[in-house]
């Protein structure tokens, strides 16, 4: 920087230089390629070793030798399998007709791949897992690509970019912009417009990201601030940093757009809940998963990347072939079920002692007065209230058709009947009481009750 310049003053030339090229008034030698685009990827020449490979099985060393396998794998699909393939895998749901890329074929890109690059001793299966599911997402990007910058606008690609297109691009268009094409554009916008969040990751994913968080966070401790995140598990706070939340680098606080602010108020308290022991976090269902109120995806972990569990949870690999786990979940489904039965249960009993109390004292309301009955002489033959054999003495009959001509129900039993009593309860009809009426009645005679 030139003496006497200040920072502020160097942000003005580049931002007037910049104007200046928009312009026209300052014509450059060549033109510059917008920030953001990259060029098509070239054939790699050469030999290149890999020293290092993740469990996964992606290259991680050298670091330029694992970007170049990156890019390599690339050039390799793109130049090697016709854009007007389908499918990359061949499924039950799939018939014969369907274009996909068969396994030969698939063969031969990693063997390609195998031309440039050396692997470490033992490695090659998992890499080889690696490298075609990789090639696989490559070169589904690479056909969304030439449909959002040509198809769309009704353009033709570049085949002096990519030579390979010319015999394969009518078809592709053709498949493109015809009714199956459609359909699964359709499907797949619906399925994206499920995902409620979205990572800040580029093309470089987590592998890459991981160690600048990680930078971020020990740039804060070596000043003596204790980052926000110090107690979270990796899966959380990287899921964290990828979805847009950082850190405060003047305290450590926790920074996060609206987007993510509920799941970082329910990420703080599930590591508080995890700490204090309300809550214990277990396998894939642990501060994450609970903050995010989804069950985990099989095939991967969010928080790592697209990797397996086996990998994502590597420190839980023990439960995985152990009935342990879900003799245990077993059992917690069955006392939570037995909790809920026993409560509705116990609701039940209180709305129906509720729902007598209510019918005794409506009855009571209508008849104040308690009422005296007469004394009854057995065998007087007075009819009583409670069905007795029926035989009446005309004056005592006669005396009670005067003073009340209402009968009850049970004056026409005469026999030991069985009784049931029910009160209504919402569209039910529930039983409360179970009697004979025939003991009840012949103990009110006895007793003269």
């Amino acid at each position: 920087m030139r003496r006497g310049t200040s920072r502020g003053t160097w942000k003005g030339m580049w931002r007037v230089n910049q104007e200046e090229e928009a312009s026209g008034s300052q014509p450059s030698v060549r033109q510059k390629r917008a920030r953001g685009q990259r060029g098509a990827a070239k054939k790699l020449e050469g030999r290149h070793i890999i020293t290092e490979v993740e469990e996964d099985g992606r290259p991680s060393a050298p670091a330029e030798a694992a970007k170049n396998y990156v890019r390599h794998s690339g050039w390799v699909v793109r130049d090697n399998v016709p854009v007007s393939t389908v499918y990359w895998r061949r499924t039950r749901a799939r018939g014969d007709h369907e274009s996909f890329v068969p396994d030969s074929e698939k063969e031969m890109l990693w063997t390609t791949m195998l031309e440039t690059f050396t692997l470490p001793a033992g490695t090659e299966d998992k890499v080889k897992r690696w490298t075609l599911k990789k090639m696989a997402e490559q070169f589904q990007s690479f056909k969304g690509d030439l449909y959002q910058k040509y198809i769309l606008k009704g353009q033709t690609s570049n085949f002096d970019t990519f030579p390979k297109l010319r015999d394969h691009w009518d078809e592709f268009v053709a498949y493109k912009t015809g009714e199956q094409g459609q359909a699964m554009m359709e499907r797949n916008k619906e399925n994206a417009a499920k995902k409620k969040y979205h990572h800040h990751l580029g093309s470089g994913g987590y592998s890459v990201a991981m160690p600048k968080w990680e930078q971020m966070e020990a740039s804060l401790i070596e000043r003596g601030i204790e980052p926000a995140t110090a107690n979270w598990p990796e899966r959380s706070k990287f899921w964290y940093y990828a979805h847009g939340g950082t850190l405060n680098p003047a305290d450590g606080s926790l920074v996060f757009g609206y987007q993510i602010q509920e799941v970082a108020r329910r990420l703080t308290d599930a590591v508080e809940a995890s700490s204090q022991g309300t809550f214990r976090p277990d396998r894939d269902r642990d501060e994450l998963t609970l903050a995010l109120q989804t069950p985990e995806h099989p095939g991967r972990t969010r928080g790592k990347g697209v990797i397996p569990w086996k990998i994502g949870f590597k420190e839980d690999i023990h439960t995985y072939r152990s009935r342990m786990r879900s003799k245990r979940d077993t059992e917690a489904k069955i006392a939570d079920l037995e909790f809920r039965v026993s409560s509705y249960e116990l609701n039940m009993q209180e709305e129906v002692a509720r729902k007598v109390d209510e019918c005794m004292a409506a009855h009571r309301s209508h008849d104040p007065q308690p009422t005296i009955p007469p004394a009854m002489v057995s065998p007087s033959g007075n009819r009583s209230s409670c069905a007795s054999t029926g035989q009446v003495g005309s004056q005592s009959m006669d005396a009670m058709q005067t003073q009340d001509e209402s009968t009850c129900p049970v004056d026409d039993i005469t026999q030991r009947t069985p009784c049931e009593l029910h009160i209504p309860f919402k569209n039910l009809s529930i039983k409360v009481r179970f009697s004979h009426s025939a003991s009840c009645c012949l103990y009110m005679l006895i007793t003269n009750k």
